[in-house]
């Protein structure tokens, strides 16, 4: 299943440097939010950087996707993540 390959990203804290960015700035830069959901289950970290300072709220509001911005400050002010 597709959710059993976050769970492993996860494990190994697998960040692409080729890209230089998690899964979760991934998703978000797509817009995937039911992923983002379940990356920030499995217990992605919501305030990882980039060598560059991006981050995934970064990443979100750079693509204007408000339903993803609203999502991560929501989890972050409640101090869930």
């Amino acid at each position: 299943m597709f959710y059993d390959h976050i769970h492993i990203f996860l494990k190994n804290d697998y960040f692409n440097y080729n890209i230089f960015q998690t899964p979760l700035m991934r998703a978000c830069e797509y817009g995937h939010l039911p992923v983002v959901e379940q990356l920030l289950d499995a217990g992605a970290a919501i305030n990882r950087q980039t060598d560059e300072c991006s981050s995934s709220l970064i990443v979100a509001c750079h693509f204007g996707l408000e339903n993803v911005v609203d999502f991560l400050l929501s989890k972050w002010y409640k101090g869930q993540y």
